[in-house]
């Protein structure tokens, strides 16, 4: 054998062994873990505070994280960010999902436990308290702007800006007006705007031009307004607006025309907000309705609450939902409408959460409270929804849907006690032998006797159990839920042709229809005929996962894995409960 090929065979070789050392290398699993922190536990009422929460052992979350509303604190910004790599041949993977707070007072504040739901287990972080005092943070500082004429004396350009409110509190609305003054009408003029650092903008501006008169000159005015936001409370900067216009020969010269630095002082809100504030700063109202009144168990109840009104609806936080025993709660995506009238920011946003009952009978949903702080009058304002009244309706195949039973079962008893009056006979007869010293009345008095017990032994022998139809019967089941499955597509149905496979086969299951049981009541009539313990606590898990998909309209990831895992389960209740 010659060199070369030995060399090829030895690497190949290698390659192999290399290949089965990497298939043989275990996957270490890691465990889910949840933590939270701060990126500072000392600040001042003009710092921003991060807070981050990291979830690691996972690679996809869901539902995802809200923002914690937390009292003292105002929501003024949030991102998400994901991390994945190969390692050792398995998938790690860490999410982080950063909030980032403005303080309203001084004092001490509590971050309260956060609550992360991971595979049907709930994680909690631990409480956090920073202190915050009232001292100004650091400043920036900037260079000046360039000399400039302070008003207009009959240049060919000139450009000034200016706000509507240099001390707005927080979260309020003010515009920013940028007016440049040409001479000359062929100029085309370029706008070099500042960053707005320290104010949230919506990227909502309005331009529009005139003409005026100014020192004996014609003038073409362009006015641009653009609203802004402050997100930081204390002393903030907008920083010159350079406007640049060309001349010379074929534009060959550049000249700027900047604007002056602007400076403004933010003032946080005051204290005392309400327990139902969440942050909202402007003028709003509030309308709450329900989509039904009446529904069957394990149907879905939709709560809108609608806020309109003036301000940042892209930012507007939601209420303060309240606890309802016995529900079940997905949030949706809060779509809003925003536009600018007279200058303003105005629109509005829906809020919807789905809510799903776990049992029958009156349910009362409390008022929906919404606190706003309201920078015209300097004070919080709080508004208070109706409550609502919805009546869950029982599994119709369940005793407590079928009332007319009892009823009639009580109106035969009492029938029963009817006894007619027998007459008295005018004389009395000679007595003579009792009928029932006769046997032919023995005879006739057994024969339909026996009749009945021939007619309900020959029923109850065809109604037997036959186990080789049975046995048919969840066969024929299965094979029918997993069709199904094997023929779902991913997208938008996928829950509910999950969701109509699974009941179907379990229906067969358990001889009844599930469509109005709860998980729990289908797991635990599983465990009575023989299904493990682990296998039902991973239905209860999946039907959870599948509600949530069907009833929230926010993007959940897994669909594509939801009917795998219906397939699994119903090849695991197979196994269990045909041995």
């Amino acid at each position: 054998m010659s060199t070369v090929n030995k060399v090829s065979l030895s690497i190949a070789a290698a390659v192999v062994l290399l290949l089965l050392g990497l298939a043989t290398t275990p996957a270490h699993a890691q465990t889910p873990s949840v933590t939270a922190s701060v990126d500072r536990t000392d600040l001042t009422l003009t710092d921003v505070l991060t807070l981050i929460l990291r979830i690691e052992g996972v690679t996809n979350v869901h539902p995802l994280p809200q923002a914690p509303v937390i009292s003292g604190l105002i929501l003024v910004g949030s991102e998400r960010r994901s991390y994945q790599a190969f390692v050792q041949g398995a998938l790690s993977a860490h999410f982080e999902f950063i909030f980032k707070y403005q303080p309203l007072r001084t004092g001490s504040i509590d971050i309260d436990p956060i609550n992360v739901i991971l595979d049907n287990t709930v994680h909690i972080t631990d409480p956090i308290t920073v202190n915050v005092t009232g001292g100004a943070g650091a400043t920036q500082s900037s260079p000046g702007p360039p000399p400039q004429p302070t008003s207009l004396v009959g240049q060919d350009f000139f450009a000034e800006s200016e706000v509507d409110d240099d001390t707005p509190y927080i979260g309020q609305q003010i515009t920013y007006t940028l007016r440049f003054y040409s001479a000359n009408p062929f100029a085309r003029p370029i706008y070099d705007a500042p960053d707005f650092a320290g104010f949230w903008n919506p990227g909502r501006s309005s331009e529009e031009e005139s003409l005026a008169n100014v020192a004996g000159r014609s003038y073409t005015v362009t006015e641009a307004n653009t609203v802004l936001f402050p997100t930081l409370a204390g002393d903030l900067t907008i920083e010159p607006t350079n406007v640049t216009v060309r001349g010379g020969l074929l534009g060959s010269s550049v000249t700027q025309y900047p604007t002056r630095q602007i400076n403004l002082s933010v003032r946080p809100l005051p204290p005392g907000e309400p327990d139902a504030f969440t942050g909202a700063v402007g003028i709003y109202s509030i309308a709450a309705e329900v989509d039904s009144n009446t529904v069957d168990i394990g149907n879905p109840v939709t709560l809108t609450v609608t806020v309109t009104g003036e301000g940042n609806m892209e930012s507007l936080p939601a209420p303060e939902w309240p606890e309802i025993p016995g529900w079940r709660a997905f949030d949706n995506d809060a779509p809003y409408k925003m536009s600018i009238i007279d200058g303003k920011v105005q629109g509005s946003r829906e809020f919807e959460r789905v809510l799903i009952p776990s049992a029958s009978g009156s349910h009362e949903f409390p008022p929906i409270e919404y606190s706003y702080f309201d920078p015209s009058d300097e004070e919080y304002v709080t508004l208070t929804s109706r409550s609502f009244s919805v009546e869950v309706l029982p599994d119709p195949g369940s005793p407590e849907a079928d009332p007319l039973a009892t009823s009639e079962e009580t109106e035969d008893a009492e029938a029963q006690d009817i006894r007619y009056i027998k007459p008295v006979p005018d004389s009395i007869a000679r007595p003579t032998s009792p009928l029932t010293a006769s046997s032919v009345f023995w005879l006739l008095w057994l024969t339909p006797l026996a009749g009945v017990l021939a007619v309900t032994t020959l029923v109850m022998y065809k109604r037997r159990p036959d186990p080789v139809s049975s046995s048919r019967d969840l066969s024929a089941a299965s094979q029918a839920a997993l069709a199904k499955l094997a023929a779902i597509e991913p997208g938008s149905s996928t829950a509910d042709a999950a969701s109509m496979a699974l009941h179907g086969y379990l229906d067969v299951r358990l001889e009844r229809p599930t469509s109005g049981m709860s998980a729990t009541e289908i797991a635990d009539s599983l465990g009575q005929i023989g299904a493990s313990a682990a296998t039902s606590e991973r239905l209860v898990e999946l039907m959870g996962r599948i509600a949530e998909m069907r009833f929230s309209s926010r993007e959940v990831e897994g669909t594509e894995e939801v009917a795998r895992d219906v397939q699994a389960i119903v090849r695991s209740l197979d196994e269990e409960l045909s041995a």
